[in-house]
């Protein structure tokens, strides 16, 4: 009798004990059980949190949407290697020393090469340019002064690509492309006719570039009182109002856009530069 009683109790014992056991490990009461190790908790009934969408309560003006597509790679011709027989040009990184008569020789050689009212506005695919929708007679070529001009030179077979890039553009300010124009080669602007006439045309800058506080670019120049480290003004600037469109610079160097009614969105495929970063 004594032996059953003990037993008993034992019993009774291990029953209370593994009770303990179980309200210690179990969840609090009122909470989902937790899952075991290497399994995804189940989301809350009623609730999708892969479709929610986050709304911030302020928005970011200064982030502007961008996505690019590579679609090929075309053909370079490379273009002839002149200048304006000055006989001397600024180096890029040399240690040039100009006399003042000298300096402005190189600053009217240099302003003949830049798109403008009295220049040129616009080329063909084969690098004539015409001014007013009026040949000019001249006809786009790799400058001598574009050697080193960003600190090295564009190879001969680097690949050309055709990059369709498309934008949810800013009130102001340029757009980069990724996109370097070599010196003296042709780059072929297309747009749709939807994107154009959401756009207004599209204003493309090669070289380097400084925003102003109004919109648009000026060129980054060297002034003639100054030393010339390199040719005064690299940057180039034209715009294309159509849906096929050249543009190009003798000094080569960055592309970079902009549409000319600015905060557009559209999308825009330039063909023959290379990969710039």
């Amino acid at each position: 009798m004594k032996f059953v009683k003990r037993a008993a109790c034992a019993l009774l014992s291990l029953v209370m004990l593994g009770g303990v056991f179980a309200g210690c490990t179990g969840a609090p009461s009122g909470e989902e059980p937790v899952p075991p190790s290497g399994e995804e908790p189940a989301p809350p009934s009623g609730e999708d949190p892969v479709g929610e969408l986050f709304e911030p309560e302020m928005n970011n003006t200064t982030k502007v949407g961008m996505s690019a597509e590579y679609l090929g790679t075309v053909p370079r011709t490379l273009p002839e290697v002149s200048d304006g027989g000055l006989g001397r040009y600024p180096v890029y990184g040399g240690n040039n020393s100009f006399t003042q008569e000298e300096r402005e020789a190189i600053i009217a050689e240099n302003n003949a090469l830049v798109s403008s009212s009295s220049t040129y506005d616009a080329m063909d695919a084969e690098g004539n340019l015409s001014l007013n929708g009026i040949p000019t007679g001249k006809k786009l070529y790799k400058h001598s002064a574009a050697a080193g001009m960003y600190e090295g030179d564009v190879a001969d077979d680097e690949p050309a690509l055709v990059k369709r890039l498309t934008y949810r553009s800013r009130s102001r300010g340029n757009l980069i492309t990724g996109l370097y124009a070599p010196a003296g080669e042709v780059l072929k602007i297309e747009m749709s006719a939807r994107d154009l006439a959401a756009s207004g045309g599209v204003k493309v800058f090669i070289g380097q570039a400084l925003a102003v506080p109004r919109g648009g670019s000026q060129s980054n120049n060297i002034w003639a009182a100054r030393q010339l480290d390199r040719m005064p003004v690299i940057l180039n600037t034209m715009t294309v109002s159509e849906q096929v469109g050249y543009v190009g610079a003798y000094l080569g160097g960055p592309v970079y856009v902009q549409p000319v009614r600015a905060g557009a969105e559209f999308t825009v495929t330039v063909s023959g530069a290379v990969a710039y970063s």
